[in-house]
């Protein structure tokens, strides 16, 4: 996430430049990376698993 805002801080302070495609690229590949990430948690999280853990 870090370096996601370090180029969005350059970007706007005129640092560098990036073009609108590969801002387009960025941030498609962010969005399919945290679509995995959410149906990973769901995968092999669920209610009764994260209840069992509490118990014991």
């Amino acid at each position: 996430m870090l370096p996601v805002i370090g180029m969005l801080i350059g970007q706007l302070s005129g640092l560098f430049l990036l073009g609108i495609e590969l801002m387009l690229m960025i941030s498609a590949a962010v969005l399919l990376l945290n679509g995995f990430l959410f149906y990973w948690i769901m995968k092999f999280n669920n209610r009764n698993s994260l209840f069992e853990n509490q118990i014991g």
